[in-house]
């Protein structure tokens, strides 16, 4: 019986160690590598959704001013699904919406959970969005990302507009990113997309798929 004791703790031990091996992966920053999309309908999938340019609708999530708007892929006059754009699409894009020069979309996104790695200077915001417009129209989209502690902005992020020389001008969406480090102090960033018109009735700026993402500030 006491030759098997030191089986059963060498045993106890290895389990420990595996344990703690797993705990530790977890709560490193490494494993931010995955970490989800901060933005609630960053994809314009949740919620309704306007087949008719001339009518708009709001996106859940979002704080809109003007008649921002979500309209399907396919949509007569508006991008369709084989457009340029994201290859992981969903039905839906966020535009910019019916007869007004601009409008905008807004979402604070609470960080305060990662205050500790974000004061360590530990982590960096990674922000994407496809953006886009209409044809030969320089109607465009652009997406900030601000950072803010309590009532201070102490920096911020932006990505660009997409103009119609940059898409052929042709209809359609191509992918913007940007990554740079949180400032220490940040408990908030105020995500806004503003879509703003230069040709024609509607305001074609367009995004789809806003992706924002705390990573490690040594991810490569």
């Amino acid at each position: 019986m006491n030759q098997s004791r030191p089986k059963f703790w060498g045993l106890a031990a290895l389990i420990l160690l595996l344990l703690l091996l797993v705990l530790w992966r977890q709560c490193s920053p490494r494993s931010m590598d995955s970490q989800p999309n901060l933005l609630v309908n960053g994809d314009a999938e949740a919620g309704p959704v306007t087949i008719d340019g001339p009518k708009f609708v709001s996106p859940p999530g979002w704080v809109t001013k003007g008649p921002f708007s979500v309209i399907a892929y396919g949509t007569n006059g508006y991008p369709r699904l084989a457009s340029p754009g994201p290859d992981n699409r969903g039905k839906n894009f966020f535009a910019g919406g019916p007869r007004n020069l601009a409008s905008s979309a807004t979402q604070v996104v609470d960080v305060s959970g990662y205050a500790r790695a974000i004061d360590a200077q530990e982590l960096a915001a990674d922000l994407s969005s496809y953006l886009g417009g209409y044809d030969e129209q320089n109607d465009h989209a652009a997406v900030t990302a601000e950072f803010q502690d309590a009532a201070t902005k102490l920096g911020g992020i932006s990505l660009g507009p997409v103009l119609a020389v940059d898409r052929n001008k042709k209809a359609g969406l191509l992918l913007r990113s940007v990554r740079t480090p949180v400032p220490s102090g940040t408990r908030k960033i105020v995500v806004t997309m503003a879509m703003t018109r230069t040709d024609g009735e509607a305001n074609d700026g367009y995004a789809d798929n806003l992706v924002l993402r705390l990573v490690p500030r040594d991810l490569k």
